[in-house]
């Protein structure tokens, strides 16, 4: 499991990662985080990147849109509250997926906003334009990483607990347009490291991955464990 890979799931749902794919060009901000831009293929050459950008008092996530596989990339949009407060670029970077099937953007990360701090989604419409309310899936004050996959109307995020680097793994589910908070399990190895979550759906099935090690030993091991998804 390296991080900025994608996992996904072949042959009707055997765990698989694809590297990590960079665009032709990133956005250009000048106020960019270093590290933390994302980005999510749509169909043919679109594409979207997230990040995050600095100032001296606030920090914002970004989002934009490319239609020619980085080329040239549209005006960005801002997504999610500016937070005045926190860690400003010191924080990992956000997930993101792009349900090809209905053309929504979906972003997850660590936000320290004032009434939502933990890990956070937000979905942005077909458009580019219209953007959700931000939805605390996981309260905690530990900047800590996640990963998004969506197909259809089923969200999948798999994450680190925000409250301790290399914690429990979760996985959060929507299903039928249902809030995600509610439908959440613990997937790693209780007492055992856990990083670098990855999350995939495939018709019927989800999958989930992270490293997983103890310490003492000479390095994690990946783990991947697949589900049926049950109407």
């Amino acid at each position: 499991m390296a991080p900025g890979a994608t996992m996904v799931l072949v042959d009707g749902g055997i765990p698989a990662m694809q590297p990590a794919w960079n665009p032709v060009r990133w956005p250009d901000d000048s106020l960019a985080c270093a590290g933390s831009f994302a980005v999510a293929r749509a169909r043919a050459d679109t594409m979207f990147a997230v990040w995050r950008a600095a100032t001296t008092d606030s920090t914002q996530l970004w989002l934009a849109r490319s239609g020619n596989g980085g080329l040239a990339w549209e005006a960005p949009v801002a997504i999610g509250p500016a937070e005045q407060f926190g860690r400003g670029c010191r924080r990992p970077p956000a997930g993101m997926a792009v349900d090809t099937l209905r053309g929504v953007v979906h972003v997850a990360y660590y936000g320290a906003a004032s009434r939502a701090t933990g890990i956070v989604t937000i979905h942005i419409a077909r458009d580019g334009q219209s953007v959700s309310k931000p939805e605390l899936i996981a309260r905690g004050d530990v900047p800590t990483v996640a990963a998004i996959a969506a197909r259809g109307d089923t969200v999948a995020i798999v994450f680190e607990a925000p409250v301790s680097p290399g914690g429990i793994i979760w996985l959060a589910l929507s299903t039928h347009r249902r809030q995600i908070s509610p439908v959440r399990m613990p997937l790693s190895t209780p007492g055992v490291r856990a990083s670098v979550p990855g999350v995939a759906l495939a018709a019927g099935r989800v999958g989930a991955a992270w490293n997983e090690g103890r310490h003492g030993t000479e390095g994690p091991a990946a783990v991947a464990r697949v589900g049926r998804l049950v109407r």
